[in-house]
């Protein structure tokens, strides 16, 4: 076997609920939302930007433009960020890869998923 190295495949964890997108400034305690997610998400929700983790807040106004969150967003700034709420362990080791070959035959596949930066606090 020679290893390769593919780029059109596609991973989404198997724990985490597509919301839509907001907008993410860096160091902000509020996502802008690009949609209406009231009902969606709740005060206390674990949810996924930039695949890192955040609380939604239990104070700060929680409307349909906005998320407070009760950390700083550690991210990049962006806008049209993928949003989504974590499974309620917020395990994420879980996923499902898709990839579709371009010849015909078997295969045998292993994947690295990408490293995750992490982020620590200290109280």
């Amino acid at each position: 076997f020679f290893p390769i190295t593919i780029s059109d495949w596609t991973m989404t964890s198997n724990e985490w609920d597509y919301i839509g997108t907001v907008n993410a400034e860096h160091l902000s305690y509020n996502l802008s939302t690009n949609g209406n997610f009231v009902g969606l998400l709740s005060r206390g929700d674990k949810i996924v930007v930039l695949k890192m983790e955040y609380t939604i807040s239990s104070t700060g106004v929680l409307d349909a433009s906005n998320i407070p969150i009760t950390t700083p967003f550690m991210g990049e700034s962006g806008h049209n960020v993928d949003l989504y709420r974590a499974g309620k362990m917020c395990l994420t080791g879980s996923h499902t890869v898709a990839y579709t070959p371009k010849v015909s035959g078997s295969y045998q596949i292993d994947i690295k998923i990408p490293n995750t930066p992490e982020v620590q606090q200290v109280a």
